[in-house]
Order: C-alpha cells, then structure tokens, then sequence
C-alpha cells in the first residue's frame, strides 16, 4: 500500500502573508520539492514574489525557508522527506534600518 502524503501547515511572514491573504496554508506533500511545486500553483502572486525560476523550483535568494526551526538550502534539500509533525516557515528578508 502506498503511503499517502502528510497535510502539514506552512506558515508565511511579513510580505507573503500579507499576499496569500492568510497566516498559513495547508499542504499535503512528501518531500519540500511537493510543497514548493503545490505552494507555486496555488497563489500567482506568491509565486512571481517567491521564485526567480518557477518551472525549475528556483527561489529568490533573499526567500527563507525553515522546518523545525532549521533554515533549509533548497537547492541542496529538495528532496528533504516532510513528515506531519513538521513546523515550516517562510520568511521574506529581514528589513532593518533607523526609521
């Protein structure tokens, strides 16, 4: 029997929540390949905010990804496994300054 995929909520800040309308999403996907393929189909704005390259999964590099509190180099973990218990999150960069 083949196992099905896990539902796990990813969770977005900042400029990205504000451009999905909501928090977080739910996802059901085996691997973080999955997630970012299902996250790129679901939201065209996201998508163009989030991807340098959409077809080929290739993110902006200010985008960060973290699962467990882990920051994760999608280039490098695209087949990283996503099990329910997962806490993942996506932060646009960081903005600072003396304003």
């Amino acid at each position: 029997m083949k196992e099905e995929p896990p539902i796990v909520e990813v969770k977005f800040f900042a400029k990205f929540r504000e451009l999905l309308g909501e928090k977080s999403m739910k996802v059901k996907a085996k691997n973080l390949k999955q997630l970012l393929e299902i996250i790129r189909d679901k939201n065209e704005k996201l998508k163009k905010e989030l991807f340098s390259n959409p077809k080929k999964l290739k993110l902006n590099d200010f985008v960060i990804i973290m699962i467990n509190g882990e920051r994760i180099s999608p280039k490098k973990k695209l087949n990283r496994k996503i099990d329910k218990e997962d806490v993942i999150a996506i932060f646009p960069p960081a903005a600072g300054g003396n304003n």
